[in-house]
């Protein structure tokens, strides 16, 4: 379904890297601000080898083979590719709505205004976002590292709870009333390049069958 979904869109090699990249250090970089434990080097690395994989079977190439070569690959790309243009704007400012959307609607301006508390000059400069007021960036910041304090304490969770709540608007149904399968992808447009309509095709082997996308 990935690369059905993938495959209606001229994505460079390069930039189906860096999305690939983000998948494993976002997260990580996140946890090492805001995480109530730091990260076993074996989490890290697991991560690394796991999107690797996924990468693979997307038909991503030349991925980097070790952990820092990949961290190092984003870094550069960040630095050659993080630009302003209009794009980023109707994108970014798409995603933040529906973060806030998770909100009661009284409470979005707010959510909207602390998403942006907490992304770098860097990022808000592609965006084209407003920096969110200083005072409120050093709040953001207290209250996540306060809170990882807090659940430091308490007894590990037994089950996930991340796509199981009831109040969900980001998916609803699921995972009761459908899977990401069932909602399929049209084919690609007719006008699609050859070197992207395929450039995602892996052959069958090692237990992998196209059918399984």
């Amino acid at each position: 379904m990935v690369n059905r979904a993938h495959g209606r869109y001229a994505i460079t090699n390069d930039d189906m890297l860096y999305v690939l990249s983000t998948f494993v250090y976002d997260p990580i970089d996140w946890l090492d601000r805001f995480g109530w434990r730091p990260l076993h080097p074996h989490e890290r690395v697991a991560a690394f080898h796991y999107y690797r994989e996924v990468g693979s079977r997307m038909g991503i190439h030349d991925i980097p083979d070790t952990y820092q070569a990949f961290r190092n690959f984003k870094v550069d790309y960040e630095k050659a590719n993080f630009v302003y243009t209009e794009d980023n704007r109707v994108v970014g400012t798409y995603t933040i709505d529906l973060f806030a959307s998770w909100f009661p609607g009284f409470l979005r301006p707010a959510a909207r205004l602390g998403v942006r508390s907490l992304l770098d000059e860097r990022m808000l400069r592609a965006f084209g976002f407003d920096a969110a007021p200083r005072w409120l960036t050093v709040a953001a910041e207290a209250a996540l590292k306060a809170r990882a304090r807090i659940v430091r304490h308490f007894p590990p969770r037994t089950r996930s709870v991340l796509a199981q709540q009831s109040r969900n608007r980001t998916y609803p149904g699921y995972p009761r009333g459908y899977s990401p399968a069932d909602l399929g992808a049209p084919p690609p447009p007719p006008d699609l390049p050859g070197e992207f309509r395929h450039a995602r095709n892996r052959p069958a082997g090692n237990g992998y069958h196209p059918d399984h996308e």
